[in-house]
């Protein structure tokens, strides 16, 4: 795909903002490689950032020692503190576009699954929508009013996010994933027990296995997810309804308010009812 021409030039905009706790620096760019050979050999980097190559080809070699082909449409990661390599072939007419963040910020949304910072390359294509969105943020932040730049932030994560969301429908389908989505589901239903071997059994997984993987990708167990889904209900009942604690514990299948408080006194901190009283225009019950 053609890179527009005012595009292929050396321009940024950079922001460093102190606001509600979160301290740190925005900026996104674009940059003319052109004729380059070499970008970065074994480096690190104290902040995050994620390059889009709009047009060009090379390699990135992984902290790890592997080995990525690059073209247009890729993104690859340059994870605070951990060694690179970037080569360009020369010739390729190299041109990207990137978001640089700090290094606290990029883990808090590692955290949070905005980004996956065990990734080194991300593919998700390339279209002009995309590189129109991207310069369009540039603008934006540069432009913004101090007061402003906690919408640039969320526009920045908001980007970052379709940069994933394109990777993950570009790529091969993942059978084990879709598993523990459906395993998510019926945990957060409630579905009996029975259910959710019948659906691991059909994934060809033994339970025992499933477990491990579950583990792995959701980082906690299916019964601690469940556990987890089931209080997050209870909030929503908590903050939405006027059904007494005896009530609620009852429709998320507790044997008796007393269990239900406990366990929601050891996930939250409070007790149901101090929880609610902590709401605005909380009622008891």
């Amino acid at each position: 795909m053609p890179v527009p021409a005012r595009l292929a030039a050396d321009f940024s905009a950079f922001r460093t903002f102190a606001a509600h706790g979160v301290r740190g620096h925005l900026s996104l760019g674009y940059q003319d490689k052109r004729g380059r050979s070499t970008d970065v050999t074994d480096g690190a980097f104290a902040t995050y950032a994620g390059i889009l190559i709009l047009r060009g080809a090379g390699t990135y070699t992984d902290w790890n020692g592997r080995t990525y082909p690059l073209a247009a449409g890729d993104v690859f990661q340059r994870v605070p503190g951990r060694k690179h390599t970037v080569t360009i072939d020369p010739a390729s007419g190299w041109v990207e576009g990137w978001v640089d963040v700090d290094a606290d910020l990029a883990r808090r949304w590692g955290a949070v699954g905005v980004l996956d910072l065990e990734r080194a390359v991300l593919r998700p294509g390339l279209d002009l929508a995309m590189m129109e969105r991207h310069e369009r943020e540039l603008i934006e932040l540069r432009a913004a009013a101090e007061g402003d730049l906690g919408r640039r932030y969320a526009a920045i994560v908001a980007l970052l996010i379709d940069w994933y969301a394109r990777d993950r429908a570009r790529a091969t389908p993942d059978p084990v994933a879709a598993l523990v989505e459906d395993a998510c589901r019926l945990l957060a239903e409630g579905s009996a027990d029975r259910a959710l071997v019948a659906t691991v059994a059909r994934g060809g997984l033994s339970y025992e296995r499933f477990r491990k993987v579950f583990r792995a990708r959701m980082g906690v167990s299916p019964g601690a997810y469940r556990i987890r889904r089931r209080i997050d209900r209870a909030r929503e009942l908590l903050l939405s309804s006027s059904a007494t604690v005896a009530a609620i514990a009852d429709a998320l299948g507790y044997a008796n308010p007393f269990a239900f408080s406990a366990q929601f006194k050891q996930l939250v901190g409070v007790s149901p009812e101090q929880y609610r009283q902590r709401l605005p225009g909380g009622c008891s019950g």
